[in-house]
């Protein structure tokens, strides 16, 4: 029977780390698609008629956060009326909700699930309602995704939550614990080389971690930066935290992206990778331990696993590399396509197709051995202003960028025959006419391109045109608005065509 029970507890936990981050299917019948929609302005927050000052407290969380995170106001309908768009809290009468129970399952939990365009909160109890609250405020309404993005085929189901509640690590309650996680410099991806940058960030493996021991024990474990903190009693270290000692082991020696190992280094636990996302892996491998373990106490020496995740290489100029301070693409598609997925930054400021090839980023890329490669370039082939050696209106040079683009291309190919190209046409947002029918050439050219290696292409210079992006400069993107909404396009084109 405890073999049984533990059975149990792995699959459910297995399933709901790969719920945590978005991109998953819930749906067998559907692998390859994911629809998008997003909550808007006109949604309204719905509680029951007869609602508790519990359903309306959760109601008036969810709106204060929407407001301050996203600057969107909601009204709260306490009318028990339905209407078309809205955020339905607890056991509201709508038909969605008839068979709840069924969904839920016997044991105490709670739901969080989409019937387009309405979102479902529900909890079998006012504690469960509060915890899928939290979920959802968490998860779904985030600072650096105003859209508040919610994917068609959500269903998040947990149940049994407070399995391991009496879960210790070496002997001391998990409670205890503080979640430390690592920072290089000012921003949280690594960099290496200058330019390039790992996408995945130490701070949102540490939140992801801290809501799924309080979903296995029911226990809440605060989360800090050890930039800014002293070293406290107890810790749970989440990458090279800095001025701490119990990781220096593993991060002294060199290890691939893939690489990562948890366990109990000095009465603390540690989750080191060779990347943000192995860490990530560090910490579903941890809570499956704890799961299936017949105790509570996890005291297991240090243990090496492999991540298993698609490599995404974002490859480009400073539109791709970010032209302001940590702002770029790339950091919200992470985001958005979740652990799952490793993006890596590979924008080099100033670049062109015609020596994109010979540059350092393109050796850094080439070591990834992408899966999946996004390629922008042109932007600067069609800026000839102060030089006149590229000049897109001259046919030696469209020539030489095509076949420049062939040799980025093939090199890929050779290093990982399954690659999957996403070729992007650069913006039209340019400040002078002559650089603008440049780039509409280069664009042209990046089409033809995508063709011959069997790619898709993603065609930011309409994209750009229709939705009239703010681009200050006339060139990248604003710093958030701007780059989040052109990760989204990104991701709205490859997210129902990478093959997993």
């Amino acid at each position: 029977m405890k073999k049984l029970i533990s059975f149990i507890l792995i699959l459910a936990t297995l399933l709901s780390c790969f719920i945590m981050f978005g991109c998953k299917k819930d749906s067998p019948d559907d692998e390859n698609s994911v629809a998008v929609f997003n909550i808007t302005s006109d949604y309204k927050i719905s509680i029951p008629k007869d609602y508790t000052q519990k359903e309306l407290s959760i109601a008036k969380d969810i709106q204060t956060a929407i407001k301050k995170l996203a600057g969107i106001s909601l009204p709260i309908n306490d009318s028990g009326k339905a209407v078309e768009k809205e955020i339905v809290i607890g056991d509201a009468d709508r038909p969605e909700l008839k068979n709840i129970s069924e969904k839920v399952g016997e044991n105490l939990g709670f739901t969080i699930f989409a019937s387009n365009p309405k979102i479902f909160i529900y909890g079998t109890d006012r504690t469960y309602l509060g915890l899928a609250a939290e979920e959802f405020i968490e998860t779904y309404i985030d600072e650096n995704n105003k859209s508040l993005i919610i994917h068609e085929n959500l269903s998040v189901v947990r149940s049994d939550i407070g399995a391991k509640k009496d879960l210790t690590i070496g002997g001391v309650a998990i409670e205890k614990f503080i979640i430390v996680y690592g920072e290089e410099g000012y921003t949280s991806p690594l960099k290496d080389n200058k330019n390039f940058m790992e996408c995945g960030r130490y701070e949102d493996v540490a939140k992801a971690l801290a809501k799924e021991i309080k979903l296995l024990t029911g226990k809440t474990v605060r989360v800090i930066s050890s930039r800014n903190s002293a070293k406290q009693p107890h810790e749970i270290l989440i990458g090279q935290a800095l001025k701490r000692k119990e990781d220096d082991a593993y991060f002294n020696t060199k290890h691939a992206i893939e690489d990562y190992s948890f366990g109990v280094i000095n009465g603390n636990l540690v989750l080191s990778g060779g990347s943000a996302n192995a860490t990530y892996f560090a910490g579903r491998a941890f809570i499956t331990a704890c799961a299936e373990m017949e105790g509570s106490d996890f005291n297991k020496a240090p243990q090496k696993g492999k991540a298993k995740f698609i490599k995404v290489a974002c490859v480009g100029d400073s539109i791709t590399h970010g032209a302001y301070n940590e702002s770029n693409y790339p950091m919200y598609l992470q985001k958005m396509l979740g652990f799952d997925y490793y993006v890596g930054n590979y924008g080099w400021p100033g670049i062109r197709m015609t020596n994109y090839a010979g540059s350092t980023d393109h050796v850094e890329s080439c070591k990834l051995k992408p899966d999946v490669v996004i390629l922008m370039l042109g932007t600067n082939d069609a800026y000839h202003a102060s030089d006149h050696s590229c000049d897109m209106e001259k046919e030696a040079y469209r020539t030489n960028y095509k076949n420049c683009g062939k040799a980025i291309l093939k090199k890929f190919r050779s290093l990982n025959a399954n690659v999957q190209f996403f070729i992007m046409t650069p913006p039209s947002i340019l400040p002078n006419a002559a650089w603008q029918n440049g780039v509409k050439k280069a664009a042209a050219i990046n089409i033809e391109l995508a063709e011959e290696f069997n790619g898709t292409v993603i065609d930011m210079y309409q994209i750009s045109k229709d939705k009239k992006w703010n681009f200050p400069d006339k060139v990248h993107p604003s710093e958030k608005e701007g780059y989040l909404a052109f990760a989204e396009a990104v991701y709205e084109n490859l997210k129902d065509t990478i093959v997993k």
